[in-house]
């Protein structure tokens, strides 16, 4: 069993931005900007989906260590990337934040859960 297992929390965090005005911006824009900012809110032990449905954009980040199960954490994290995402789309936007913990201590004295990340199999004659 790995020592550091015991401390490892991976979470989810799912934005969707709805931009408050017509704001036309190109997907590699959108993904570049947020992928920066989101190594400066999160850390480098993350990945990170960017989607734009319709005019939502949809942010997916999967990221260890940090402590989804704080209220205030969240709040906080939500804040800035509200601002982040407000600066970028301009007034009016709408940002929804949707957490979910993944692995790790649910602080509640159930045992943790551990998330294991398997590559995909390719399978022949499966399309």
């Amino acid at each position: 069993m790995n020592p550091n297992s015991a401390h490892q929390i991976w979470s989810r965090w799912t934005f969707t931005v709805t931009p408050g005005r017509p704001v036309v911006r190109a997907f590699a824009e959108v993904q570049g900007h947020s992928a920066r900012f989101g190594r400066k809110a999160f850390g480098a032990a993350s990945e990170m989906k960017v989607e734009c449905r319709g005019e939502a954009w949809t942010i997916d980040v999967r990221t260890e260590g940090h402590p989804v199960h704080e209220d205030a954490y969240v709040t906080w994290m939500t804040a800035q990337w509200s601002r982040f995402f407000k600066a970028g789309f301009g007034i009016g936007t709408v940002v929804e934040c949707v957490t979910k913990l993944e692995a790790g201590s649910r602080q509640d004295g159930r045992p943790a859960d551990q998330l294991i990340i398997v590559p995909p199999i390719a399978v022949e004659g499966v399309v």
